[in-house]
């Protein structure tokens, strides 16, 4: 048995004092009441309010707490993920079937705000697809979703954006929810269609303009390639911005440091000579649903983009040259 000194009761914030006197005198009903906390929850109808104010960093270390909480993380953003496709898809069921089909992907700012819980709401919708399959999401979502007829974009903030082939844009009017008594009206939303020049719909997510936006929802999960950094709001800039002006002013509005590389803070996994990978252990990644569904993927990439021409990271005191291990 432990025995706690009076400079540990010191210690103690505040807060937690009267929880630490419990422990102290009578253990068996810190005990009992833990388990009554932990009883109620595993309650969806207790635990499901708050987890709707944290981000997803913290959705899943609230599932750590318990063996019994383990899945709430999954089921919690599968549901918050139907609710966010309902604002475009009549049918989410079936749209996360054409993701899963062609092993599509979403990104931007869309699932930033997903994976943050920050209140702003996109109007448009950017999806990813492997080379040859942009055709067959236009048709899904003409023939199925009522979408207009696809239109190519050639000038827009994604053409000078490496690793994409073509961009097509379809839009289409929807009923506006108003309040009761309201006058009904319609708002006109947007999807751009953006075709890597690879196989893999991934590809030119990892040219962005920064890392906060680094990020990808597929059909029954996401994936965020720089979460230490998101989720304390920093954004590292990219040595080779998609666009001539990058929108660094927008995130920083939304809280968000827009920094160089060179930091000692940045350092490991945003150093721009560091080899990344999706499926590496600096990623996170949570799955909504265990149904064996492939995960999208890049096998490699780094934010410096010219292979050989920069041998040392821009922060002198960098130790790391090396692969970050695969989780």
């Amino acid at each position: 048995m432990s025995v706690t000194s009076e400079s540990d009761v010191s210690n103690v914030p505040e807060e937690n004092a009267e929880w630490h006197d419990l422990i102290q005198r009578n253990p068996e009903d810190a005990a009992a009441a833990s388990e009554r906390a932990l009883h109620f929850l595993r309650i969806a109808e207790i635990h499901e309010p708050i987890l709707n104010h944290l981000n997803l960093r913290d959705v899943c270390a609230f599932g750590q707490i318990h063996r019994d909480l383990r899945g709430a993380p999954g089921a919690h953003f599968d549901s918050h993920f139907n609710t966010l496709l309902r604002r475009f898809f009549a049918d989410a069921k079936g749209f996360r079937n054409i993701l899963r089909r062609l092993q599509a992907v979403i990104s931007g700012s869309t699932v930033l705000s997903f994976i943050s819980r920050d209140p702003w709401e996109s109007r448009d919708l950017d999806l990813y697809c492997p080379l040859g399959t942009a055709h067959l999401m236009c048709d899904y979502l003409s023939e199925v979703e009522g979408y207009g007829q696809p239109r190519v974009v050639r000038r827009s903030a994604y053409s000078a954006q490496q690793g994409i082939g073509k961009i097509l844009r379809m839009k289409k009017l929807v009923d506006q929810v108003v309040a009761e008594g309201g006058e009904a009206t319609q708002r006109q939303i947007q999807i751009d269609i953006i075709e890597s020049i690879t196989t893999l719909a991934v590809e030119p997510i990892t040219n962005f303009h920064s890392t906060a936006v680094m990020n990808f929802l597929y059909a029954d999960g996401v994936v965020v390639l720089y979460p230490d950094l998101t989720f304390r709001r920093i954004s590292v800039k990219s040595n080779r911005p998609n666009i001539k002006f990058p929108p660094y002013p927008k995130y920083e509005q939304r809280g968000y440091l827009i920094v160089e590389t060179g930091y000692d803070f940045l350092c490991r996994t945003a150093c721009p000579v560091l080899y990344r990978a999706t499926h590496d252990g600096a990623s996170m990644m949570l799955r909504f649903r265990d149904n064996g569904t492939f995960v999208p993927g890049l096998a490699y990439w780094r934010l410096n983009p010219n292979d050989g021409e920069m041998d040392d990271c821009l922060n002198v005191s960098c130790p790391k040259r090396t692969f970050i291990p695969i989780a």
